[in-house]
């Protein structure tokens, strides 16, 4: 069974409790919308929109359809700016705790062998949206501590 990084639901409520305008937090959705996991993302997102539109041109069932539907879903929600603050989060907290056991599930989930890929960067893509958070953060005066720095 996979260990999940951080508690879910906190990740999701984090912004609205604490996020307001500011330089740091369009820098850091700046930070996740360039990188390569979203731009991977929004391409297959791009992908099965067109192929969703060539199946219904050609007249497919519902039982061919809905597949396609689900998994453009699944990535768009993936790259919604709340879940993808909510794993950005999770992934920099795993991180910079220094925990051994959740950079381990990071490279259990980049491999393949656990979880889905869009659920977390890679560690050279994901380096820019950690130092964004890192600004967030002190920003916020919060304490940055780099144990676990990539």
């Amino acid at each position: 069974m996979a260990v999940e990084p951080f508690p879910h639901q906190p990740r999701h409520e984090l912004p609205q409790r604490h996020v307001r305008v500011n330089v740091e937090i369009a820098e850091l959705f700046a930070a996740i919308k360039k990188s390569d996991r979203t731009q991977i993302l929004d391409e297959g997102i791009d992908r099965l929109r067109q192929t969703l539109a060539e199946a219904e041109a050609e007249g497919k069932g519902e039982d061919e359809l809905e597949p396609i539907r689900k998994r453009k879903r699944t990535l768009s929600y993936a790259i919604e700016e709340r879940e993808a603050f909510a794993r950005a989060y999770a992934q920099w907290i795993a991180v910079r705790s220094g925990s051994a056991a959740m950079r381990r599930e990071i490279d259990l989930i980049l491999s393949g062998r656990a979880g889905t890929v869009q659920q977390v960067w890679g560690h050279d893509d994901f380096l820019p949206v950690a130092a964004a958070f890192d600004r967030l953060f002190t920003s916020w005066g919060w304490t940055v501590t780099t144990p676990g720095a990539p």
